[in-house]
């Protein structure tokens, strides 16, 4: 596959093109989980003030780039059989994948599970913030042939929250490990990809995803009490704590 940095070039290259003569799309409309839906519209306790002004995206692809990308996601899915365990683990959890590949111990494991339970209620604001600014419809609702292998989440699909959510993770990782970029982003790009092997996500959703991840990691530390959190983290980690 791709690295990853090659991909979001390729995709949004692609995608500026398209959103240029954007047509009406489909939505995701009124599917909304209420949960989720409440998250959209929540104030952030760790980004600084202002972040919807400063934090900006491309609109999401237009009906035509899309029906290209489910095509893509179609023929993705004998990979399912491959990857399908991963996908399911990786529902509610982003985290192992990253203890896995640094080989982290249980305590460090758990300090990360605590940091990431911290951080991630924050980073999903911001992701449904812009789930709802772009309303973009899930690939089965473009075609019944997508059958995706998970339910598809009660939330619009651009960008993609998994893609954002692991991307985030390992940006933070990257200032604390800097040797060990590569691998992080590769692993938050496995993540990601895997949502598109279920069926769930578009390839512009995940390139959306790092974008928004990039922002995030970039304006965290203009919170006193992120700048502390992410401080915590790196010493708890390089300590052996």
């Amino acid at each position: 596959m791709l690295r990853f940095p090659l991909l979001a070039a390729i995709i949004y290259a692609a995608l500026s093109a398209s959103v240029a003569g954007a047509a009406e799309k489909l939505i995701f409309g009124n599917q909304w989980d209420a949960f989720y839906q409440q998250l959209a519209t929540e104030e952030s306790e760790l980004m600084p003030p202002g972040w919807r002004d400063v934090i900006s995206l491309p609109p999401a692809p237009d009906d035509d780039f899309t029906r290209s990308e489910v095509e893509y996601i179609i023929a993705l899915k004998p990979l399912r059989r491959r990857y399908q365990g991963d996908i399911d683990a990786q529902i509610k959890d982003v985290v192992q994948p990253f203890a896995d590949g640094l080989n982290l111990n249980e305590a460090e494991l758990a300090g990360l599970r605590k940091f990431w339970a911290t951080l991630l209620p924050d980073v999903t604001r911001v992701t449904m913030h812009f789930k709802a600014k772009f309303d973009r419809a899930r690939p089965r609702q473009y075609s019944k042939e997508v059958d995706p292998s998970i339910s598809p989440p009660g939330h619009p699909a651009y960008p993609s929250g998994h893609s954002t959510d692991a991307h985030t993770l390992a940006l933070v990782l990257t200032e604390i490990w800097p040797e060990k970029k590569t691998q992080l982003l590769s692993i938050a790009h496995q993540i990601a990809m895997n949502r598109e092997i279920a069926g769930v996500h578009y390839r512009s959703d995940t390139a959306a995803g790092y974008l928004l991840a990039q922002q995030i990691v970039t304006l965290l530390p203009e919170n006193p009490k992120a700048k502390s959190l992410i401080a915590a983290q790196k010493s708890a980690l390089t300590s052996g704590n």
